[in-house]
């Protein structure tokens, strides 16, 4: 549970009678669980009549595409979860969105809009596209594969060289192909921090990996002791071995 919101993961014959205690413990402390907002996701090749029957009137999570075909999955902490499809129609969603917030900055902090020269608005526009504005699909490359980010990523950007050609008036083709790349290096290395995402979102996904998969496991700390891991189960022991986080096994 984080905040407002919850996500229970696992077998329907488990998932199921929980969401009935969780509501019963919420109403106990003068909550109430909307159930309107509750929704289950099942992998097709799981999918069987009696699951559905134990989900009762609880909606699947979907998409409709614009051709009006479904997608099935949910949003978790704001990470798609479920079918490619639905992951792929949930990052096209999601990146149109973010594209439309910095067209509004861009257009909010257009040179134009400020003719006099005292207002340093293509500074702004430049240290905001630098440290902000460049890194707004961050969150998703470090929760999705990058398999699946790609056309996610090079939307994002496409428009953040959009930012910078109306930020310096100096177009992104114009640009030589070394000088691309010294803007890609720190600025410490006398470059101007400035990665694509296409490229980043790579390091992004193993950052992922790293912040997120030792609290899962059962590790060790620096006396030898044993620390419990938040979801040490056979299907994530499964995939990198028990007690693979211990230094002595």
């Amino acid at each position: 549970a984080g905040m407002d919101d919850t996500c229970l993961m696992g077998h329907p014959n488990a998932t199921v009678p929980a969401v009935s205690n969780h509501k019963t413990r919420l109403w106990e402390v003068g909550l109430e669980l909307n159930e309107d907002k509750t929704s289950c996701y099942i992998a097709e090749r799981y999918q069987n009549n009696s699951y559905w029957c134990m989900l009762g009137e609880m909606s699947e999570g979907m998409l409709q595409m614009d051709e009006g075909l479904p997608v099935y999955g949910l949003k978790v902490y704001s990470v798609p979860i479920g079918d490619k499809a639905y992951i792929r129609e949930f990052l096209r969603v999601k990146g149109k969105k973010i594209q439309g917030e910095m067209e509004r900055i861009e257009q909010k902090l257009h040179p134009s809009q400020f003719p006099k020269p005292q207002l340093p608005v293509r500074q702004c526009l430049w240290v905001l596209t630098l440290r902000c504005l460049q890194h707004l699909g961050n969150y998703i490359c470090h929760h999705v594969s990058p398999a699946l980010t790609k056309d996610f990523s090079k939307g994002l950007d496409d428009k953040v060289k959009h930012l910078v050609t109306t930020a310096t008036d100096i177009v992104w083709i114009d640009i030589s192909a070394e000088a691309r790349e010294r803007l890609c290096l720190p600025i410490c290395f006398r470059g101007c921090g400035l990665r694509e995402l296409e490229d980043r979102c790579f390091a992004e996904y193993l950052g992922g990996m790293y912040h997120g998969l030792p609290l899962l496991f059962n590790s060790q700390d620096d006396d030898g002791n044993m620390v419990a891991g938040r979801l040490n189960l056979p299907a994530l022991t499964n995939l990198l071995g028990q007690n693979s986080l211990c230094t002595d096994t």
